[in-house]
């Protein structure tokens, strides 16, 4: 199984900080199920992808002091801003 930079206790910690369910995360992080969710945070599975990505927007925003309410959209995660990318 891939490394994950996020533990479950982290995931778990950003979702309820978002006062979300988990149904409601795995909408917004673009991921299949609530099912999916629940495996992150019992550990049994690791963010890989695109969602670990949206999972990273989203915890970097917090950091820096993003309102929730402008963090998760209908659509998905908000992009990073331009000054948070680095180049890989």
């Amino acid at each position: 199984m891939p490394q994950s930079r996020f533990s479950p206790k982290a995931i778990r910690a950003v979702r309820r900080q978002l006062g979300l369910n988990q149904r409601e995360f795995a909408e917004r992080l673009g991921v299949s199920s609530f099912v999916t969710i629940s495996r992150w945070e019992n550990g049994r599975n690791k963010p890989e992808g695109m969602a670990e990505r949206a999972l990273a927007r989203l915890v970097y925003a917090l950091q820096n002091g993003e309102p929730p309410e402008e963090l998760v959209q209908q659509e998905g995660v908000a992009p990073m801003p331009e000054s948070a990318q680095t180049n890989e």
